[in-house]
């Protein structure tokens, strides 16, 4: 065999389109993950909960089709149905899970700024404040944080806020905390909190005791990552910031009155419409 015997065969080995049994192979797990998430991890919650309460996260959503629900009350039950999401939307929704996990667990949590309720991972008693650095029962160092609920039974509402943040200081806290992923389109474009976000912690910090009235709004972009330089060490640098962009408010009276009066027009019609049977 000479060179060009050589060279050709080279280009046909590199240039050869996968093997068949490699895709059957590839399609088939494909096929069996996407249904997998479609039939045990896909859950759906209706925008009223069990006990009659609109949940906060989707009082934006409602309040945004007010305009439509005074000139026809019939659009309630598909307003407020519970929809369950195909694989990829339960895969963006867990990504999600997962980014707030993080932070509460391992960012915010172990930089002692994160306030709320920590469960024991060994022995499960809960502890209210930042995170201990050890059970005072089993001396377990690791814990978990629990989401704490929040509810108006007056405005009907319920939700859990991400957590509460303690200035450096500060003995109790002093802001909520919401945690928001972001596609990488509206990352980009965002310049101030997101109307149905404010809505939603707006809602939360009426309810906080002792009351909190100011909000850091954490928006992570979960499509894209910062550039990374590897340095002659052998390790990496980060050469940009991280996708993130931090927001701050103080509870806006004037803007929660606008916020109240709609959500109590949005009962009143649910009620005349009996739309709760």
């Amino acid at each position: 065999m000479d060179l060009l015997d050589i060279i050709s065969s080279l280009a046909i080995a590199t240039s050869a389109p996968m093997s068949a049994p490699k895709i059957d192979k590839a399609s088939a797990f494909y096929g069996d993950l996407v249904e997998w998430f479609e039939t045990k991890q896909c859950r759906s919650e209706s925008a009223i909960a069990q006990d009659g309460l609109l949940r906060a996260s989707r009082m934006g959503g409602i309040l945004s089709h007010l305009p439509r629900l005074r000139v026809s009350p019939r659009i309630l039950p598909s307003l407020l149905a519970a929809t369950t999401p195909q694989s990829g939307e339960q895969a963006t929704f867990d990504v999600g899970h997962a980014v707030h996990w993080w932070w509460q667990n391992h960012y915010l949590g172990q930089w002692g700024r994160l306030w709320g309720e920590w469960e024991c991972c060994e022995c499960h008693g809960s502890f209210v404040g930042l995170r201990p650095s050890a059970c005072s029962c089993c001396c377990n160092d690791e814990f978990r944080f629990r989401e704490s609920a929040l509810s108006d039974p007056d405005l009907r509402y319920r939700g859990h806020p991400d957590g509460m943040i303690v200035e450096p200081g500060d003995a109790k806290p002093t802001a909520l905390l919401e945690i928001k992923t972001a596609s990488t389109s509206s990352w980009d474009g965002l310049r101030e909190p997101m109307h149905e976000h404010r809505i939603q912690v707006h809602a939360y910090m009426r309810r906080t005791t002792p009351p909190v009235r100011e909000v850091y709004y954490v928006y992570i972009d979960k499509g894209k990552q910062s550039i990374w330089r590897k340095e002659s060490n052998g390790g990496f640098k980060a050469t940009t910031p991280p996708r993130w962009k931090v927001f701050w408010e103080a509870f806006d009276d004037a803007f929660w009155s606008g916020v109240e009066r709609d959500l109590r027009e949005f009962w009143a019609i649910y009620d005349a419409s009996g739309a709760k049977k």
